[in-house]
């Protein structure tokens, strides 16, 4: 897992392959329930810097943690919403992920 880690974290390489990080991080966390918190942990780390993010890499790992139904993310990405840092067109609206991670409202 650290070498993927490594990939998502280094903000010097390709926004495609920090996103293939994230995808196969995603796919082993939802695969393997003994990675799954690794994997939700080094996603969620990247979102949290999502004022430095592209709207587009933001609006990605969202959907990959909304596919590992990481609901510790909620907070994290209802921040991403409300700052205006994400293209919704992967995971939807912050209502809609909302839903998705059955976590309620303000």
């Amino acid at each position: 897992m650290a070498p993927l880690r490594a990939v998502l974290a280094d903000r010097s390489a390709a926004e495609d392959a920090r996103l293939l990080a994230s995808e196969i991080l995603q796919k082993t966390g939802s695969q393997d329930p003994s990675l799954r918190q690794e994997c939700v942990a080094a996603i969620l780390a990247e979102l949290a810097r999502f004022e430095e993010n592209s709207h587009y890499f933001n609006g990605r790992v969202i959907a990959d943690l909304v596919l590992m139904k990481a609901v510790i993310a909620a907070p994290t990405i209802e921040r991403a919403y409300r700052a205006n840092r994400v293209d919704d067109s992967f995971a939807g609206t912050w209502d809609e992920v909302r839903r998705m991670l059955g976590v309620g409202s303000d």
